[in-house]
């Protein structure tokens, strides 16, 4: 299984999500994500830490990626008002529904997330 997963987005803040894909966080994988992203983009960095941290005020993160690695001081966390990248967060979790049972997540949640409710 993939430790995270690394998706393309359209906004003018960020360029790339990256989400969680269990219950383990992404921000332990800081050097794979930094070697999936080398050399190919810097810029805003949204991390969705759903499956890690449940749907909870510290689900958003955003950091700065400056081509090589992340400015470690960048990161907070951020109340998403994009809904257009939830949406395609939760389109991410329907197609991968076998992830949410390795997550933190609540049965409810789940139950959500697979009803398209959950964003």
């Amino acid at each position: 299984m993939e430790k995270f997963a690394l998706k393309k987005v359209c906004n003018s803040k960020y360029s790339y999500l990256i989400l969680s894909t269990s219950y383990l966080n992404p921000l332990n994988y800081m050097n794979e994500i930094e070697s999936c992203l080398n050399d190919k983009y810097e810029g805003g960095i949204l991390f969705d830490l759903l499956l890690s941290t449940g749907n909870s005020s510290n689900r958003f993160l955003e950091g700065f990626f400056d081509g090589v690695q992340f400015d470690l001081n960048s990161f907070k966390i951020v109340k998403l008002e994009d809904e257009e990248i939830k949406r395609e967060s939760l389109r991410f979790f329907q197609e991968n529904i076998w992830m949410l049972d390795n997550s933190v997540l609540t049965n409810i949640n789940k139950f959500l997330i697979k009803k398209g409710k959950l964003v």
